[in-house]
């Protein structure tokens, strides 16, 4: 009896001020209880309680809604502080037109319960306290709202809903516990320090989790659902994630320098990424399926995967199955061993990207990849698989391995290998622009291959060139349905056969009488002495004729047209002689590095990009050669001394014409060379000048050309060399028949 004259004297204290005044503040000091039968002092509506200021619960107070609504009438902003106790039993608590905040203070151990009830607040915030949420849903109502806030405090759910918020639960050094349902947010639970999630269900957040700049962190026997992100890292550590589900998200987790441990994770879509190598260095992971997207798998674990899309691996084992993947990386491991089996990839980067380790791919396919394998360091096995279409189809790097039974197809460079030690056995390269490089390679065998459309590239090591060369074994290849002669310590061999000619240290063999078409390189000369190529003719390969580190080499009467890159490159050679060949439609002519006391004669550069590129070469002699037509210089010498060139030709290069231009001079030079003897060269926008610039009539133009560079031609000639008149003047129609035309990039 005096519990409910206590009530009424309060309810009749009240209602007057509410009355007076529709801002007017409510203290509860006491127990009230509002209920079905009592009547709104606003509305006179049964069942409702509207209060026009802020609402304050005292310590030892206790606040009653039961079957009925509490709301805030006045809009604006509006208060409820609860220090004592608050009790929704099937109820209402609304902010109505106000910005509601509910705030729960003190260190006190009065309840909070909120059960079988709707709650509609701009935020909730709780401060060392804890909160019990029964069937009760919390959101933002009319308003944009910032959503829960625990400081030290304890949510504990059972069937509650919160929804709707930027944010729905904010932790600080709080705990959510028990089932819960976040949804439609931006974060579902923002966790700061020393915080605990468990039992938890997100959904349709943008984050489901999300940590930044927190430690201590526990998030356990969570289901995210249809989120972007399921749980996020950053700048984080002690960070736990243990059985959580993560579905239709598109990263699992995603980790930015942070430390975590991760057990127990399945993911349907997303996968688990690591921004950065603090976080991939950090992470511990246990017993986590992923059937799509990036997974990160690190220190020490051994895992099995199917169904994957992308994986990120360090100091870990990977067993990988029977998955077909579009993603742009599909492995990117570190000082791990990768072992896939029947994988088919579609990368557009790269499908495996491997430092370290293992690498072993066996019956799969990679296709349209920057790199179909990228390795260093690395152990490979590589078998019956086959890639085709990409840049490179595999670049092996500081390595060692095997490849067998494998298929390098239509890719700009099929297999390029470099200072590593391999053994590649029944494989094929089809109609790849260079089919195997071998670069600096050393005790390596390359048997029983088949190539078409491409071949074998030998180049060496400078710092070591003789292992590079001598230690590798080239047998039973065939090119084009030719054998690949490859010819190591011999003397005195005549070869007139073969789809590709290498010969490695040997004196005195004859290659002549041969077409060698559509290769990496026709011949290739190394490390030899006195070696002639005579009668051959090199056309659509990368190189015509290399010759590296050798002496006496001899090119006569060959053809070199429409090589990718040069018709003739000659790398550290001296004594070399070049004499009747005509080099066309290449993109370089006649390259040289290192090019010493060699002469090059009656031979015709016409029709490339450049007639010569010739760098750091000595003591050389250029005469009686024809350069025509070439796009832009026909000679360009770049650190090279004591050349004679004299009695040559040069028409129409660099778009020349009869009238000279300071814009289309066609020859450069920087160095100390001389382009004269008792008579120069033959310049045809020079001589064509006019035709009183020979004065004393002795043949020889009053006035030197000047070449690009510094360099001069002292004494230009009036009158073309007589002996090629025949030549310069070829029909167009044999000029076409030969093939030229101008490459500015690899064949085709």
């Amino acid at each position: 009896m005096r519990y409910l004259i206590a009530v009424l004297l309060l309810l009749a204290l009240l209602t007057p001020a509410i009355h007076a005044s529709q801002r007017g503040d409510v203290v509860i000091t006491g127990t009230v209880v509002i209920d079905e039968n009592t009547v709104d002092p606003i509305s006179g509506e049964r069942g409702m309680y509207g209060i026009s200021g802020n609402l304050t619960i005292e310590d030892n107070a206790t606040l009653i809604v039961r079957n009925a609504t509490l709301y805030f009438a006045r809009g604006g902003n509006a208060t409820m502080q609860v220090r004592g106790s608050l009790i929704l039993e099937n109820g209402t608590i609304s902010g109505g037109r106000s910005n509601l905040t509910i705030q729960v203070l003190g260190n006190s151990s009065a309840e909070i319960r909120l059960e079988n009830g709707t709650v509609t607040a701009y935020r909730l915030e709780a401060y060392y306290r804890e909160i019990i949420l029964v069937n009760t849903s919390i959101g933002p109502g009319e308003n944009q709202a910032s959503g829960i806030y625990l400081s030290h405090s304890i949510l504990k759910s059972s069937g509650g809903i919160i929804s709707g918020y930027p944010i729905c639960v904010e932790l600080y050094h709080s705990s959510l516990l028990g089932e819960a349902l976040l949804e439609n947010c931006t974060y579902g639970a923002l966790m700061r320090d020393s915080s605990t999630v468990t039992n938890v269900t997100v959904s349709s957040a943008d984050y489901g989790i999300y940590a930044s700049a927190a430690f201590d962190l526990t998030v356990r026997d969570v289901i995210i659902m249809n989120s972007f992100v399921g749980i996020y890292s950053g700048y984080s550590s002690n960070f736990t994630v243990q059985d959580v589900a993560v579905n239709g998200s598109f990263h699992a987790v995603e980790v930015y320098r942070s430390a975590m441990t991760i057990r127990n994770i399945t993911s349907d879509y997303g996968g688990i990424y690591a921004f950065d190598s603090v976080s991939l260095m950090s992470l511990r992971m246990e017993n986590c399926t992923v059937s799509s997207m990036p997974v990160i798998l690190v220190r020490n674990g051994t895992f099995t995967l199917s169904n994957v899309s992308e994986v990120l691996a360090y100091n870990a084992s990977v067993h990988i199955r029977n998955v077909s993947s579009r993603a742009s990386n599909f492995v990117i491991a570190v000082s791990s061993d990768v072992f896939a089996d029947n994988v088919s990839l579609f990368p557009g980067d790269t499908g495996f990207l491997i430092r370290g380790g293992e690498l072993a791919v066996w019956n799969s396919t990679v296709a349209q990849a920057s790199y179909g394998i990228k390795a260093y360091g690395t152990n490979l096995s590589m078998v019956n698989t086959g890639i085709s279409g990409s840049g490179f189809g595999a670049w092996i790097e500081d390595s060692s391995g095997y490849i067998d039974g494998s298929r390098f197809e239509s890719s700009s460079f099929g297999l390029w290998i470099k200072g590593s030690q391999f053994s590649i056995t029944n494989s094929s390269f089809v109609n790849d622009t260079s089919g195997l490089m071998l670069d600096g390679v050393v005790h390596s065998s390359v048997l029983n291959n088949t190539f078409l459309n491409c071949g074998v590239y030998l180049h060496a090591d400078v710092d070591n060139v003789e292992e590079s060369y001598l230690t590798n074994d080239l047998r039973g290849n065939v090119v084009n349905g030719k054998p690949l002669v490859f010819l190591k310590n011999a003397s005195g061999i005549h070869v007139d056969y073969g789809g590709e000619v290498i010969c490695v240290n040997c004196t005195g063999v004859v290659v002549e009488n041969i077409n060698v078409s559509n290769v990496d390189v026709g011949v290739s000369v190394l490390l030899s002495n006195n070696v002639t190529v005579n009668n051959v003719t090199t056309f659509g390969d990368w190189h015509g004729i290399y010759s590296t580190f050798s002496t006496g080499v001899r090119v006569l009467n060959s053809t070199s047209v429409n090589n990718s890159w040069a018709g003739i490159y000659f790398y550290s050679v001296s004594r070399a002689e070049v004499g009747g060949v005509k080099s066309s439609g290449n993109h370089i002519g006649f390259l040289a590095c290192c090019l010493n006391d060699s002469l090059i004669s009656r031979s015709e550069f016409s029709h490339n990009y450049r007639g010569f590129e010739w760098d750091r070469s000595h003591r050389d002699a250029v005469t009686k050669n024809i350069f025509r037509d070439n796009t832009e210089y026909a000679v360009f010498l770049d650190g090279c001394s004591d050349l004679r060139i004299w009695n040559n030709s040069f028409l129409w290069n660099h778009n020349s014409t009869t009238r000279f231009s300071p814009s289309a001079v066609q020859a450069y030079d920087n160095g100390r060379n001389a382009w004269n003897t008792s008579v120069g060269n033959f310049w045809l926008d020079w001589a064509g000048n006019n035709d009183s610039n020979d004065a004393d009539g002795n043949g020889i133009v009053d006035y030197p050309y000047p070449l690009d560079g510094g360099a001069r031609d002292y004494r230009p000639i009036k009158a073309q060399v007589p002996e090629f008149q025949e030549v310069i003047f070829l029909p167009l129609l044999l000029i076409l028949a030969l093939g030229c035309k101008v490459l500015y990039g690899r064949k085709a």
